[in-house]
């Protein structure tokens, strides 16, 4: 059938769906869900033909005029969706899911129609209408394999549209481990960026290097920082390096120097009172005009990563802002990389030892 979305298999749907019936037509079986039955196991066999006649003649004859009439016809557009998806038809499959979706809205088959159009809209490519569907689903299904399937295809659509808080949360739902099932899928929601191959290197002559000017650092003094508590440790060669961001919900708006150095000794305050540190978290603190401003002295391990393992020998810099949905500002970014850059020639720190505050 080509590339699938496996949500729940045919037979699995038609579990659900004779169950459904048989609940709802006791003690006396309707004759419309009758043929229902008869239609999916038409489906099961491979018979598509038939199990199209099946549904259609339902479709057509189920009465409106009560709510298990209502029901019949509903299941039997959820049947021809499946017929046609079962054909590669996901055009027609659309078109008969949503039918579908008016008339079982709120009874328990609207989990499958939902599964089943966000498998249509995934065929067409149709990653919007595709993830809504697959919400609607994710809010019916139970804890289980199923949920984090449907969990991991979401990550995967909301990280193609740049959302990407929600897309780590439907990771952390999916077990954060990727699903070798949608390797495919995988691929064209998220098509590898194409890569720039370099073109040949020209000969040319050797010519003086330019003098790169050395990154300054604005010292404690600047901002006039409080002194460091004594429940601190002295911090060896530095030989890893983490990168964070101070990830406030909201921060106030820095028009001038004089800003960040209030920020900066609010901050300090809060980490020595509340959280009971030596002094600031971090060692470096870059703002948005990529200025860089000396936190926790260098000569003192910091506490940023974690655990004071983790903390050993490790420098930590603070992006000021929150940066979950954007990308910090060009001048902030500059200096972050080529900060990083000095600190790892410095110390010869390897690039495997460059860390985010996730890791």
């Amino acid at each position: 059938m080509g590339l699938q979305v496996k949500l729940l298999g045919v037979s699995l749907a038609l579990g659900i769906v004779v169950s459904i019936a048989g609940c709802i037509g006791a003690p006396a079986r309707d004759a419309n869900l009758t043929a229902i039955d008869r239609g999916y196991a038409a489906l099961e066999s491979g018979n598509i033909v038939r199990a199209r006649e099946i549904f259609a003649a339902v479709a057509k004859q189920a009465p409106r005029s009560s709510a298990r009439g209502t029901l019949a016809q509903g299941e039997a557009y959820l049947g021809l969706g499946r017929c046609e998806l079962a054909a590669q038809n996901p055009a027609g499959a659309i078109v008969n899911l949503q039918r579908a979706e008016a008339l079982l809205a709120g009874s328990p088959s609207q989990q499958s129609v939902e599964l089943l159009l966000s498998d249509a809209f995934l065929r067409i490519e149709k990653w919007d209408q595709a993830r809504r569907h697959l919400e609607g689903a994710f809010a019916y299904l139970a804890e289980g394999y199923q949920r984090r399937r449907c969990a991991y295809l979401l990550s995967l659509l909301y990280e193609r549209a740049g959302h990407d808080r929600k897309a780590r949360r439907y990771w952390e739902v999916a077990g954060g481990q990727e699903l070798p099932e949608y390797a495919e899928w995988r691929q064209r929601i998220l098509p590898p960026r194409p890569q720039i191959v370099a073109p040949p290197p020209r000969i040319v002559r050797p010519q003086p290097q330019p003098v790169v000017a050395k990154l300054k650092v604005i010292p404690r003094s600047a901002w006039k920082a409080k002194k460091t508590r004594g429940n601190v440790n002295r911090m060896e060669a530095p030989r890893k390096i983490t990168v964070h961001h101070t990830g406030e919900e909201s921060l106030p708006k820095f028009r001038t120097k004089q800003d960040v150095k209030d920020y900066l000794r609010t901050l300090q305050r809060s980490h020595q009172k509340h959280r009971g540190w030596a002094d600031l978290g971090y060692h470096y603190l870059i703002d948005k005009w990529g200025n860089i401003w000396e936190g926790r002295p260098s000569r003192y391990q910091g506490a940023h990563a974690g655990s004071p393992t983790t903390n050993q020998r490790n420098i930590g810099i603070a992006l000021i802002g929150n940066f979950e949905d954007h990308e910090p500002p060009r001048a902030q970014w500059n200096t972050l990389r080529r900060f990083v850059q000095d600190l790892r020639s410095r110390y010869r720190i390897p690039t495997s030892a460059v860390y985010s505050h996730r890791k």
